[in-house]
């Protein structure tokens, strides 16, 4: 097809894709209705007369709820690797680094969630398609600076001071007030940044996939308002005045009455085709055919974005991946597999068993009280207008019977009934989740569940990905970074402005905000990452106990596992920080440093020296000089008092991993378990 194909011929496309995705979109449609609710019981009609008893199991909402959460629970990581030896390559990998990871954080932030709705895509409905593209529209009310006169937001004076703050004093200084404008501009930029990411659903969209599933082509069909529309950048002929598309005729001012727009898009190599109209239906749901508005447009030009000639980005800005799938089936129909396809019919099966227990029960269980005649009784004792008598029994009331009493009481169902029922639900429980993975029974230690939700990683290892093989949610992340850093290089060089975002680094005392910017020479021409799961902290106990081991064997560096095992994002510092509490808690020197500081501290003369005799041991904590008490404490007057060694917190730890790898300390290991529900 055409890069810039006619309304019919997008229409051609997407009917002739949709014969190619009837079952797989089916399976989807099936999983949602479940994941709503909506799926109701069958059983005969005559069960259901007798009251409202439908009974629809939680768990396949429980359950693809609950496993979203864990398997989402933490975000992965892009990597660069260096381009060479030396500082100079390492310093620029981490540039990128952090640019990119900062990027997708602010995107979140800019228009919503990606990571979770990723993998909640890939685990219910086992594919979707992503997107990650460059919008200008996001800049298109850039700041203008006049040197000449420039706006009163961005005046300042040699010393740096606007003119309020200086009132009649102030003069001009041109530098100053142009960086006050690169300034603002950078902020304002960061908080724009002119790229957008979507996870489309795999029901508005069809892949075009060439030979060994390569994606050639993506088509998609949204739905929105013309005023969406305008939000996201796009433009109409006419402006408001014009009644056109999602507009009534008699609401061309207003958006009370405004209707639904069609939105179709083209996704090729280098460049997207849209149309926005009218779109028609067959019985069945299926669009049978398609008009597009004559004014359709964007930023008043063709309905195209020619991503190689305004950005010189040649290939396909979009991916279709897969969660649970066959690798080696090459008809995407039958490809992907929505996590809870293969058990409905048990589950349809065990509610519908259920439903009819249930309505048996509500006839059934409640019995009465049964009349025995008595042999040789009057008939009138019996029958009432030629029909058997009925006889109240009101509470501690005695009351003559014709006969004796029996109670009424229906023998219940067959045992096959609860049997099935237990097959069934046991058979789809076996291949659910562990409760454990989710902080129920099952974990006797935090041991047990750290491996159980790493097994539970295991088993849905296709959703999750593989980033070297761009498959599975780990890869899109990947993917996403490599495209990103390449859109906002190609910004760089053909707008002329950088493409700052905000980033968060972790410091001691918190988190600091960071900024970094995206210039045309930043990536070196090369684009490729890498994605990776950072290991959060105390997540793996038994590993994180092995490198524990290792270091005290001094097998590995102690950065080492404080990266890999306790997943210390910053273990550089981390060391430095234990050896200057080892100096100051342990050296004599320390002591003198730690000494000054909290007599400067407490500030009076009197205190500071009352301190200084503390730590020399020759006055006690109440004041009393210890030579009065018959000598000196114990320490010989240097170092410190009897019962204040210091500790030493980072042998402490390391033992204390060591206890919780080996059974000694379940407690830790329990709180250092539950530290896995905390996002990375």
């Amino acid at each position: 097809m055409a890069n810039n194909p006619t309304p019919a011929e997008i229409t051609a496309l997407w009917t002739a894709k949709q014969q190619e995705f009837v079952e797989s979109r089916r399976r989807i449609r099936l999983i949602r209705q479940w994941l709503a609710h909506k799926v109701e019981p069958e059983v005969p009609s005559e069960f259901m007369t007798q009251a409202d008893t439908r009974v629809k199991l939680a768990f396949p909402i429980t359950t693809s709820l609950h496993t979203i959460a864990v398997m989402a629970r933490k975000r992965p990581l892009l990597k660069r690797t260096p381009l060479g030896s030396g500082m100079a390559p390492s310093t620029r990998a981490s540039k990128l680094e952090r640019w990119a990871n900062g990027c997708l954080t602010e995107l979140e932030g800019q228009s919503g969630a990606i990571w979770k709705p990723l993998v909640a895509s890939l685990f219910n409905q086992g594919e979707c398609a992503v997107l990650a593209y460059p919008l200008m529209a996001h800049w298109e009310e850039f700041p203008e600076f006049d040197a000449e006169d420039p706006p009163a937001r961005y005046q300042r004076d040699n010393k740096d001071r606007s003119p309020d703050e200086a009132g009649s004093h102030f003069r001009l200084d041109g530098k100053r007030t142009k960086a006050a404008y690169d300034n603002f501009t950078s902020d304002w930029k960061a908080h724009r940044i002119p790229l957008v990411v979507r996870v489309v659903p795999a029901e508005q969209c069809l892949p075009q996939f060439g030979p060994g599933m390569r994606l050639d082509g993506l088509l998609i069909r949204s739905a929105y308002t013309e005023d969406q529309l305008t939000d996201r950048g796009y433009a109409w002929v006419g402006g408001k005045s014009h009644p056109g598309p999602g507009r009534t005729d008699n609401d061309s001012g207003g958006t009370g009455m405004a209707r639904s727009v069609i939105l179709m898009e083209y996704w090729h190599r280098g460049g997207v085709c849209y149309y926005a109209g009218e779109p028609h239906y067959g019985p069945g749901g299926d669009l049978t055919s398609f008009k597009a508005y004559d004014e359709t447009t964007r930023n008043h030009g063709a309905a195209e974005i020619d991503l190689q000639r305004e950005f010189g980005i040649n290939r396909l800005l979009a991916c279709y991946a897969y969660g649970s799938h066959y690798p080696d089936e090459e008809n995407p129909d039958f490809r992907g597999v929505p996590f809870l396809y293969p058990f409905l019919s048990q589950v349809q099966g065990a509610q519908n068993l259920m439903t009819a227990k249930i309505a048996h029960t509500w006839r059934w269980a409640y019995g009465g009280i049964g009349v025995e005649p008595m042999e040789n009784a009057p008939p009138e004792l019996l029958m009432e207008d030629g029909h058997p008598r009925q006889v109240s029994i009101p509470p501690m009331t005695a009351v003559v019977l014709p006969g004796r009493a029996v109670p009424l009481v229906h023998p219940g169902t067959a045992p096959e009934v609860d049997q099935s029922v237990a097959f069934l639900l046991n058979d789809v429980r076996g291949e659910m989740p562990q409760q454990g993975a989710f902080g129920g029974a099952g974990a006797s230690s935090g041991h047990d569940r750290s491996l159980i939700r790493a097994h539970l990683e295991d088993a849905y290892g296709m959703v999750l990905g593989d980033p070297d093989d761009y498959s599975g949610a780990i890869g899109v992340w990947r993917w996403l970074g490599t495209t990103l850093v390449e859109c906002a290089t190609k910004i760089a060089e053909t707008q002329g402005h950088s493409v700052p975002v905000y980033t968060s680094t972790d410091v001691a005392d918190g988190q600091r905000r960071d900024y970094a910017e995206m210039t045309q020479d930043l990536a070196d021409g090369l684009f490729d990452l890498t994605a990776y799961y950072p290991n959060a902290e105390g997540e793996n106990l038994p590993w994180a106990q092995l490198l524990a081991e290792w270091t005290l064997q001094e097998l590995i560096p102690h950065q080492q596992f404080l990266e890999k095992g306790l997943g210390d994002q910053s273990p550089e510092r981390t060391i430095v920080d234990i050896q200057t509490e080892k100096f100051l808690f342990k050296t004599p020197q320390g002591q003198q440093i730690l000494a000054e500081m909290v007599a400067e501290a407490l500030g009076g003369q009197r205190e500071q020296e009352q301190y200084k005799l503390q730590q020399q041991g020759l006055m006690t904590q109440d004041g009393t000089p210890t030579a009065a008490l018959g000598g000196l404490a114990q320490g010989g007057g240097q170092g410190q008092l009897t019962g204040t060694a210091p500790g030493n917190p980072a042998q402490s730890a390391l033992g204390g991993i060591i206890a919780g790898g080996l059974g000694g300390g379940p407690a830790r290991a329990d709180a250092m378990a539950t530290m896995n529900g905390r996002p990375a």
